[in-house]
Order: structure tokens, then C-alpha cells, then sequence
């Protein structure tokens, strides 16, 4: 019975993955994300934290994030540990604390982008970014201009493919729970059913 159900619950998340992979315009998201963050990519700046960078915007918004390779000029730093975690505080020329938009998502290393947040740029200057990681791990950092919209566009894209992530994982999943629970219970199932003997037909 137990072998049963299991063999079901695979069924069931195969059936609801394919679905979720099939929905999601994963492919088409991917590529969507990628224009959009070459885009911000040639004009973005970066630095190395933890550390402070000071860097001039035009009024609008800026987007803070980290370099998916790791890169901060000649030197490759590398991507840290999903463990780490970041705090960004934005002042402006005149030392006055810019409110910081945090993104509260879980960190997803080897993502085509990391967010670490958005801010608002109420007038042109020169605007103090000062990023620390919890444990001290250095991390490269990458600030460029970005509206609110073209972030929420990212991220409407990026959720799009992990939602064909989530759905290949449970098809996957559910294909192997499936066949590891499925063909044995059909075994048990025919081997428990009672032999007749031809004999006592007659």
C-alpha cells in the first residue's frame, strides 16, 4: 500500500512539474534577462567588499548587485557562499542616509543575476555605497542606473526561469520516485494475488 502511494506522489510531481516547465517561458525569459543585464552591465561601475564605492548618478534609480563573475577589474574574486549575506547602506554627498530598497529573496549563486537591492536617486550627485558581508568574505560589487520598472522586469524574467528550474526538478524528481516505487508495487501487487490451480477449475 505504502509503495502504492509513493509510486503516486511521484506520478503526481512529474505531472505537475512538466506542467510548471511547459508554463513558465523559461527560455524566452532567459534570453530576455540576458539583453537586459548586458544592458546594465556596460555602463554599470563595481567595486570590492566589503568596502565603500562613491560613484556620480544622474537623478532616478540605481541598481546594486553582485558581478556574476566576480570581477573587479583585473582581480577575479568570485561568487560567495549562498550563506553570506549582505548589508548596503547609500548616503549622499552631504552624508544624508538614501533609503535602501533590500531584496529579501534567498540568495541563488549561479542565478544570471544577484540582487541585492534598488535605490532611489532624488537629485544629480555623488552617492556613497557602503556594502558589508556578515562574515567578511569578499564579494565583487556591481552599481549601476536602473528604474524601478527595469528592476521588477528583471526579476518578472529571472522568476520565470527558476519557475522552469522548479518545474524540471519536480519532473525529474517525480519521474525517479515513480519508477523506484512504481515498478515494485506492481511487482509486490501480481506476486500477492492468490494462485489458482488449473486443476481444481474442473
Amino acid at each position: 500500500m505504502l509503495l502504492a502511494a509513493l509510486a503516486i506522489l511521484g506520478a503526481i510531481l512529474l505531472i505537475v512539474g512538466a506542467v510548471m516547465a511547459a508554463t513558465s517561458g523559461g527560455v524566452g525569459a532567459f534570453s530576455s534577462v540576458k539583453k537586459q543585464f548586458e544592458a546594465f552591465a556596460a555602463s554599470a561601475q563595481t567595486f570590492e567588499a566589503p568596502g565603500v564605492g562613491e560613484f556620480e548618478f544622474k537623478k532616478g534609480g540605481a541598481m546594486v548587485m553582485l558581478h556574476p563573475d566576480g570581477q573587479v577589474g583585473d582581480r577575479r574574486i568570485g561568487t560567495p557562499d549562498w550563506r553570506v549575506g549582505f548589508e548596503v547602506q547609500v548616503t549622499d554627498a552631504d552624508g544624508n542616509a538614501v533609503p535602501f530598497e533590500r531584496n529579501e529573496a534567498q540568495r541563488q549563486p549561479g542565478a544570471p543575476f544577484e540582487l541585492l537591492g534598488f535605490f532611489e536617486i532624488p537629485e544629480d550627485g555623488v552617492y556613497r555605497i557602503d556594502v558589508a558581508t556578515s562574515d567578511g568574505t569578499p564579494a565583487a560589487i556591481m552599481v549601476g542606473s536602473g528604474t524601478s520598472e527595469e528592476v521588477e522586469t528583471m526579476l518578472a524574467s529571472f522568476l520565470s526561469i527558476m519557475r522552469g528550474v522548479v518545474g524540471g526538478c519536480f519532473s525529474a524528481c517525480g519521474c525517479v520516485i515513480l519508477l523506484a516505487f512504481g515498478v515494485p508495487a506492481l511487482v509486490l501487487g501480481r506476486s500477492s494475488r492468490p494462485k489458482v490451480d488449473p486443476l481444481e477449475q474442473y
